[in-house]
């Protein structure tokens, strides 16, 4: 037996224009009268809310001519290349891997693997043509789970918040000493969040 009776209590216009900036929040309360009950009842309000963000992570890609890669391993200071990476926060973590740790050596073939991960309580839409690749011109990219115009063309599942990772081969390009380009990859979803609040209704 529901404890209240039904309507309407969406709120559509969070934030300014409905757009909430970094560390910002939206509130909004609803007062509720319930039915007359001879007994105490137990029961739940439930409630979704969803939104729309775009997050994006950025990797440079770090390719070193044959001799310039020898002459720094032999010398030590292979290791201290600036090779940065950096992501905006939100559930869907993305970050890439690779087969072999950088700096990577000119024209030689590669694999990096794309991971995803909810590391929210919600649910994605489906994220089919929403995660791009921007691919620097330092590698030749080929990903099997995105087309020629490097856009997500597959379905993700996430089960126990994780989806299948995406397997991306490429060969890096002729250089002369060292390039460092970065790779970026953005995501523009909608997050959907379900909830309960336990009452109790008393007679």
């Amino acid at each position: 037996h529901p404890c209240f009776t039904s309507g309407d209590f969406s709120k559509d216009d969070c934030g300014i224009g409905g757009t909430l900036g970094y560390n910002q929040s939206c509130v909004w309360s609803w007062r509720w009268t319930s039915d007359t009950s001879d007994i105490d009842r137990q029961c739940s309000i439930k409630f979704s809310t969803s939104y729309e963000a775009t997050n994006s992570m950025f990797q440079d890609i770090a390719v070193l001519s044959e001799a310039e890669y020898d002459q720094r391993e032999s010398t030590g200071t292979l290791l201290i290349i600036p090779i940065q990476s950096s992501s905006t926060t939100g559930p869907l973590n993305i970050y890439p891997t690779f087969s072999e740790s950088q700096p990577f050596i000119a024209d030689l073939d590669y694999t990096m693997y794309i991971n995803y991960y909810n590391i929210g309580n919600g649910l994605f839409d489906d994220l089919t043509g929403k995660i791009s690749l921007t691919v620097p011109n330092n590698i030749n990219l080929n990903c099997k789970d995105y087309g020629s115009d490097f856009v997500l063309d597959k379905e993700l599942i996430f089960i126990k918040g994780r989806a299948l990772r995406s397997e991306c081969n490429f060969t890096t390009s002729s250089v002369s000493t060292m390039d460092i380009k970065p790779l970026t990859i953005t995501a523009t979803y909608k997050y959907i969040l379900y909830n309960s609040i336990p009452i109790t209704v008393k007679a």
